[in-house]
């Protein structure tokens, strides 16, 4: 390998370790069944990698933050119904 490819090597594998430790974090916490879909119960490989999960988490949470801002605006135009908003079913 050239002198000149080492360091495009070197940070592709700093990424790749970095998203795939970020994933196996995520799934120690067991936050990942809002971050992708859960593998069903007659697959027996899961659906996503460690990778996938720890790329994908912070498009995740950025989507969680412009929707959940979203809801308390549209729950703000209804002041009469709060109490129903705030009622876990």
């Amino acid at each position: 390998m050239s002198d000149a490819y080492k360091p495009k090597v070197l940070l592709i594998y700093i990424a790749y370790t970095l998203a795939t430790l970020q994933g196996t974090l995520l799934q120690n916490i067991r936050v990942t069944e809002y971050i992708c879909r859960p593998t069903e119960t007659e697959c027996s490989t899961e659906r996503h990698s460690s990778f996938w999960i720890g790329l994908h988490a912070p498009d995740w949470v950025q989507s969680l933050n412009t929707w959940s801002d979203l809801a308390f605006c549209l729950m703000n135009l209804k002041p009469h119904k709060q109490l129903n908003f705030t009622q876990r079913t």
